[in-house]
Order: C-alpha cells, then structure tokens, then sequence
C-alpha cells in the first residue's frame, strides 16, 4: 500500500478530523494542529504504527484535496489558514512578544501582521509550530499551490464556548488561552501589489 494509501486509512479511523474546510471561501479551521505521529505517540504504544504521510500539513492537504475533488473546486482555491485556539505554550509566547512590541490590544480589534513587517514580527509568527505547518502544507504542494505564499497573519481572540466540558471560569488567569492565527494566503504579485499602495 501506498503512503498515500496508508494515510487515507488512518484518516478513515478516526484519526485527525479536527478540521472544517470551506471549500466556496477556501477556508481551512485547524481545531487542532496534531500529526499523526503526535497521535499515535500520545496513545503510549510502544511500537506506533505511523503512516509514512506523517505531518499534520500531508493530512491537510488529504483531506483540502478530497474536499475540493468532491465538490468540483480547484486545489488553489486556498485563501485563509485558520489555526483555532493556540494552546502550544511556545506560539502564545510569540504571539504576547509580537503584540507587546506592536503596542497591540486585541479587544476590541485584531493585529494583521504582514509578513514584509520590517521588525520580524510576521517571520517570528511564522517561525512558530503553527506557522511552519502552514508554510509546509503550501511548499510541500506546490504543483497543487501553485504561486501561493503566507501574506499575512491575523492574531484575534474569542471567548470559549460552553459546551459543558469547557466553561470560561478555567481560562479566567490565562488571557492569551484563546487566541487564534489566521494565515492569508495568496499570490505573490498580489502581496506585492498591495506593498507599494
């Protein structure tokens, strides 16, 4: 079996749906940023049976690919990589420095980043865990991609939802518990263009 075989399976298992694809807007929510060889690790077998597609961006894009297949929209249809929830305490470090340099408040705005930012605040983002894979994801494929690049990111907060398991009172000493990266993607000349407006 193919690597592509074996992740498919591994997909059909259960293992990494933790994303919403919006294939009209070319959205991708990552509600967790977990690979598969994360996964397997975190069930503490001794020998883990990995597919060779290991990396949370080969998974990406499997099932942005399948999505798009399915509903007749073009790969490159990709306009914003949406990582929910930052928990990795390393990416909340970066995300505080870069607002704090910024002087940035996030209520009741957001801070856009561009990754031409002069103070290495856009490469810091995109440095972190979360913003490797994205650029990964996009480098990885880029017959599929084609020209597209990471333009921006956007850092914004939400409010946790209380679905039962979670309640708002758990986060109250951790501002930063809830922030979110949002990775505009598009062609190069277009970043360029904006650039020089």
């Amino acid at each position: 079996m193919t690597d592509y075989g074996k992740a498919m399976n591994f997909l059909k298992k259960g293992n990494c749906r933790t994303r919403a694809m919006n294939f009209t807007h070319g959205v991708i929510v990552a509600y967790d940023s977990v690979s598969p060889y994360k996964v397997e690790l975190f069930k503490h077998i001794k020998s883990p049976i990995i597919p060779g597609l290991s990396r949370w961006s080969d998974i990406t894009y499997l099932q942005w690919a399948e999505v798009c297949k399915f509903h007749g929209t073009r790969v490159c249809n990709l306009n914003y990589i949406i990582q929910h929830h930052i928990a990795n305490q390393t990416i909340l470090d970066v995300i505080k420095e870069v607002l704090n340099k910024r002087g940035e408040s996030l209520a009741p705005s957001v801070c856009v980043v561009s990754m031409k930012d002069s103070n290495g605040h856009g490469a810091a983002l995109l440095g972190t865990p979360n913003g490797k894979g994205v650029a990964w994801l996009l480098a990885q494929h880029k017959e599929a991609f084609k020209d597209l690049t990471i333009i921006s990111v956007e850092i914004f907060s939400c409010k946790p939802a209380n679905n039962g398991d979670e309640t708002e009172l758990q986060h109250t000493s951790d501002k930063y518990s809830w922030f979110n990266l949002s990775f505009r993607i598009g062609q190069e000349w277009f970043r360029h263009y904006f650039s020089v407006i």
